[in-house]
């Protein structure tokens, strides 16, 4: 099937593209069980009249439990299907949906009497702030090569970030923006420099200034690109909800360090809550990190333990980069071991 699916109006509902690696041994009926607890401040979404009854005794804190399925779709080889269940606030059902039907808020619908076209309004308004709440940053946070022409985009994705600064730069509503990253770019707790552009044998060029030093970004390394990138994607998206994929790539433990309190600087101005995956043992400090998960897989299910007090424990020292860990953390007898495991299989990978 040619083309694309249009961007779903609701999270609960829709298509997800680049997920069938995610079903286990590629099992193409595997249905995945997914439940996710969500906490909002009451004010921030809108209680219609129609519902109103049922908010009136509740507290500020509004938890919605949301349970539902992915299954692969029909529609693509890279597509699945995202299909919500129920979704429940503090307990309360106000989303049920099977194979029959849709209810919304069925304790007022059949105790009520109320409209289910009233109720299904009241819903989507309801529901609105959990939409676009969330925003993945890939791995995928390395510049490309760039024509330079005046061709502008104002779409940002990672691939296209060089002209994307470069047409915040030149148009007048969003310069503003431009100049923010710029500031946000070259604060502490690391400043890299002043962003600017060139034409460089007809490529554009993202320009670092640093003193009197002014190079193109590729020359800083990746790690730099990433990192604006980042900054980039969190201010321009402004979402809740901010998820980073492995932010130790490309950089030392120490940029890791200071890239994690850069970001950290933001929560509050831009994402309320910063989620990264990694497996360096950098961002395992409470001090750096308010809650410290391990993923794994057990017997085709996906398992999530959080960090216990004290030092990592042998389970979370397997998904470690070794380089990153502290002198102390693995004992001479534990090194030796791995040690003569990584010599074995050098070997066997020289006999083939």
């Amino acid at each position: 099937m040619k083309g694309d699916f249009t961007k779903p109006i609701n999270f609960y509902e829709g298509v997800i593209k680049g997920f069938s690696n995610n079903f286990f041994n590629n099992v193409k009926d595997l249905i995945i069980d997914f439940s996710v607890d969500v906490t909002i401040s009451k004010v921030e979404t809108e209680i219609k009249s129609t519902i109103l009854s049922l908010f009136k005794k509740w507290p500020n804190n509004l938890t919605f439990s949301i349970d539902g399925i992915i299954t692969n779709s029909k529609y693509g080889d890279d597509f699945a299907e995202i299909q919500t269940k129920s979704i429940k606030v503090n307990k309360v059902i106000i989303y049920e949906f099977n194979s029959q039907s849709i209810k919304y808020f069925p304790t007022l619908q059949e105790k009520a009497g109320k409209n289910p076209s009233d109720l299904s309004d009241a819903f989507s308004h309801f529901i609105n702030p959990l939409n676009d709440c969330v925003y993945i940053i890939s791995s995928a946070r390395q510049t490309h090569f760039t024509s330079f022409d005046n061709e502008l985009s104002l779409e940002f994705s990672p691939s296209d970030l060089k002209k994307y600064l470069y047409s915040l730069y030149l148009t007048e509503k969003t310069h503003s923006i431009f100049e923010e990253i710029n500031n946000v770019f070259n604060q502490e707790p690391f400043g890299f420099g002043t962003i600017s552009f060139a034409n460089i044998n007809g490529e554009l060029e993202l320009m670092i200034k640093n003193d009197s030093v002014r190079l193109p970004i590729k020359h800083l390394g990746s790690g730099v690109e990433q990192i604006l990138s980042i900054i980039v994607s969190l201010l321009c998206k402004r979402v809740k909800i901010v998820c980073i994929e492995e932010l130790k790539q490309n950089l030392s433990p120490r940029l890791q360090n200071l890239a994690l309190r850069k970001i950290q600087s933001l929560i509050g101005k831009f994402p309320d809550q910063l989620i990264i995956s990694s497996h360096s043992s950098v961002f395992v400090k409470e001090k750096l990190s308010d809650a410290i998960y391990l993923i794994e897989k057990e017997n085709e299910k996906t398992v999530v333990v959080e960090k216990l007090k004290g030092k990592a424990g042998g389970k979370m020292k397997k998904h470690f980069i070794d380089t990153a860990l502290p002198n102390d953390t693995y004992t001479d007898e534990y090194l030796a071991k791995n040690h003569d495991l990584v010599a074995n299989i050098t070997e066997e990978l020289f006999k083939r």
